[in-house]
């Protein structure tokens, strides 16, 4: 590790080599993070050369081939009023991604970034989700909140006549279950084969086989005649499996934010 060292003092930098004893020749990752003891990441690669500059607060995911993007964060100040008058300051992450030759992908500004069938972007004004080449699949303003896709699949909701309404689209932007539901819960990087929906009190249990687009399952053409009839079907085939796989997991049984 001090022929590490002395390579980045050239720059002007001293660093901690990752966290704690690393060994490099054993790392098969294509970039490696380490941090600087001013608490900047950076990324290099297996030889230890420079490739990323730390300039970021954060780096999010692991970087395994030359063409995988990287989610990186940078603190936000940010200030408000209280209501006794006094000025209320903080700090939050924004953040963006970065191709692993350090160029910008996607500006470092957002709430949160999220990768998978397609990338998800949450903004203070609103979210959208774009394709790996950087076109909008689905465009700001149609959606109040959209969850990561998992397998070309992902929750979205919006207000509808005053209340808040939850469907799942596909990558391609469908509406693959509709946008009228009072809940559906949490299936992202659950490695779930279904999740579970509730309406006007009733509860379903829905196999994802049935929505997901032709990228990831056969082509299933699905009225909305045909979903209503897949979902009691369901829900009165597995209503015991459903309440044994949510027994003692809160966080499976109330995850539908």
């Amino acid at each position: 590790m001090n022929d590490i060292w002395l390579k980045y003092s050239q720059y002007g930098v001293r660093v901690s080599v990752l966290i704690g004893n690393h060994n490099m020749d054993k790392d098969d990752r294509f970039l490696v993070p380490f941090i600087t003891r001013q608490r900047k990441w950076g990324l290099m690669n297996r030889k230890g050369e420079l490739v990323v500059n730390p300039v970021y607060d954060a780096i999010c995911n692991d970087c395994q081939t030359k063409d995988d993007l990287i989610i990186v964060g940078l603190l936000h100040p940010y200030a408000f009023s209280k209501e006794d008058g006094t000025i209320d300051a903080r700090v939050k992450y924004h953040y963006g991604l970065i191709r692993t030759d350090g160029t910008t992908f996607l500006n470092v500004k957002y709430n949160s970034v999220t990768l998978g069938s397609l990338i998800t972007v949450i903004g203070d004004d609103g979210c959208f989700a774009m394709d790996y080449t950087g076109k909008v699949i689905i465009p700001k303003g149609r959606y109040a909140w959209m969850d990561g896709f998992d397998d070309g699949l992902a929750r979205v909701n919006k207000t509808i006549e005053g209340k808040t309404k939850w469907g799942i689209i596909d990558c391609n932007g469908e509406e693959v279950a509709p946008l009228d539901y009072d809940k559906i819960w949490n299936f992202y990087g659950k490695n779930m084969d279904g999740t579970n929906f509730e309406k006007d009190g009733q509860k379903y249990y829905l196999k994802f086989d049935l929505l997901r687009p032709f990228e990831y399952q056969k082509k299933y053409e699905l009225t909305e005649r045909q979903i209503r009839q897949r979902e009691k079907g369901a829900w009165d085939e597995a209503k015991d499996m459903w309440l044994d796989a949510f027994e003692g997991d809160p966080d499976n049984y109330w995850n539908i934010d």
